[in-house]
């Protein structure tokens, strides 16, 4: 049996709803063959700071959503975004 690790994140529903997806999917193709595991790995990378950035996603998204954009590029573009949360860990 293969053991597959799908990582999300729960911002917005579309990254869960992908991997259930494709969980689904993989259950319908394969059932015996695989085992699938969903995990939020910004969750359990940045546990502390997850809660915060989350309802900040959400407030910009739905109130700002022409910042989300900006911050969207911003974010987009940094090749160093993992080692700016690392202090947060």
């Amino acid at each position: 049996m293969k053991r597959i690790l799908i990582l999300t994140a729960s911002f917005g529903e579309g990254h869960n709803s992908a991997a259930r997806g494709v969980r689904d999917g993989l259950a319908r193709v394969a059932p015996e063959q695989s085992e699938v595991e969903l995990r939020d790995l910004f969750a359990e990378a940045y546990g502390s700071v997850n809660k915060l950035v989350r309802k900040s996603y959400l407030a910009l998204v739905n109130f700002a959503p022409g910042a989300w954009g900006a911050v969207y590029r911003w974010l987009d573009r940094k090749e160093d975004f993992d080692e700016s949360f690392q202090r947060f860990s």
